[in-house]
């Protein structure tokens, strides 16, 4: 399955949204170094409930766009 997603950073609580029909993430890691990256895979790894090497960011690792795959 593949998703576009739209991320939040350094929010106050973590979280995956379905607004309007977009899916959209929020997690408390600042975008530096990659963490924001790795914070979002395991909320949509929990979200969807696999594992987290299951989840891959294909495009937009230094956007807040990002398009997503899940196995």
């Amino acid at each position: 399955m593949i998703l576009q997603i739209t991320v939040t950073t350094n929010a106050a609580k973590e979280e995956v949204q379905v607004k309007n029909g977009a899916l959209k993430v929020k997690v408390r890691a600042k975008p530096i170094g990659g963490e924001a990256n790795k914070a979002v895979t395991a909320a949509l790894a929990k979200h969807f409930n696999v594992a987290e090497n299951k989840v891959k960011i294909i495009r937009g690792l230094k956007s807040r766009k990002k398009v997503v795959e899940i196995n």
